[in-house]
């Protein structure tokens, strides 16, 4: 009788500990992965350059953020779905983006007889997640891959090896 308490103590510790883990710390526990303590240490280097005071909205750590949260599922992939919830729990104070804007920049000419001068006009578009993430990771070593019923984001891990030393 006595094992049978000690088991149904032990089964209510382990409930407790789970629902103060889901509760008390969001789900994300004590464990740390170290590439997000090297971001981290990023981030503070960015503030300290940015302490004239001039407030940048467009984060330029963005694609580091986006490939640590990628690597967490190694070559398989990381489902796209899910990427939001995944940046939010490793970082809380810096919420992955909820508006998907494309921004393209072209260049204006001025009507006949107005001068001949020529402007900058910046274009701004609505997407979706997907195709957002495309134009915001051009040029780096993030690719997208539709399997089955959903789109995974992985790592080209060709771009990463063909980089000189």
């Amino acid at each position: 009788d006595d094992e049978k308490k000690d088991d149904i103590m032990d089964d209510f510790i382990k409930i407790k500990q789970a629902y103060e883990h889901l509760t008390k710390q969001n789900g994300m526990g004590k464990q740390k992965n170290p590439k997000y303590d090297e971001l981290k240490l990023l981030e503070c280097q960015k503030e300290v350059k940015d302490a004239s005071g001039t407030d940048d909205d467009d984060d330029d750590l963005f694609v580091a953020r986006l490939i640590a949260v990628i690597t967490d599922y190694g070559e398989k992939g990381f489902p796209v779905g899910l990427l939001s919830r995944r940046w939010n729990q490793i970082w809380p104070d810096r919420p992955f983006p909820t508006e998907y804007v494309i921004e393209r920049s072209i260049k204006c000419h001025a009507k006949e007889g107005g001068g001949g001068e020529t402007g900058k006009m910046v274009i701004k578009k609505r997407v979706k997640l997907v195709k957002w993430l495309k134009w915001k990771t051009r040029g780096t070593k993030v690719q997208f891959h539709q399997t089955g019923g959903e789109v995974l984001a992985v790592i080209d891990n060709k771009k990463i090896e063909s980089v000189p030393n």
